[in-house]
């Protein structure tokens, strides 16, 4: 799957478990449409490395898995958590809309994991 939008903040790596670190990438939807979404998506380990390219209002396209899991408290009770976590990162001089003819410069960061 695939999102675009604007970046609106690139949070600090926090540092989860010895060997997992993640840092947040916080997107702005559609700025144009009536109601943009914000988006929050995660980046893990050496990924996160590959957002100091990246800057606040920067246009973007990012590749992304959603992820879901199942978890049960210890009273029993069954929870469902959802994640969005980045694997690639395209940024673009400007949003490209339908009557634009000639796509926008792409300068693209395929994460490997």
């Amino acid at each position: 799957m695939e999102i675009t939008g604007y970046i609106k903040k690139i949070e600090k790596a926090v540092q989860i478990t010895d060997r997992m670190k993640k840092a947040n990438l916080i997107l702005e939807t559609d700025r144009s449409s009536d109601w943009p979404q914000v988006i929050c998506v995660e980046f893990v380990n050496d990924s996160i490395d590959y957002l100091s390219q990246f800057a606040e209002n920067d246009f973007v396209s990012i590749g992304i898995n959603l992820r879901g899991r199942e978890w049960v408290n210890p009273q029993g009770e069954t929870k469902y958590f959802n994640s969005i976590n980045g694997w690639k990162i395209v940024k673009t001089d400007s949003e490209v809309t339908s009557q634009d003819q000639q796509p926008a410069r792409e300068t693209e960061v395929d994460l490997d994991f």
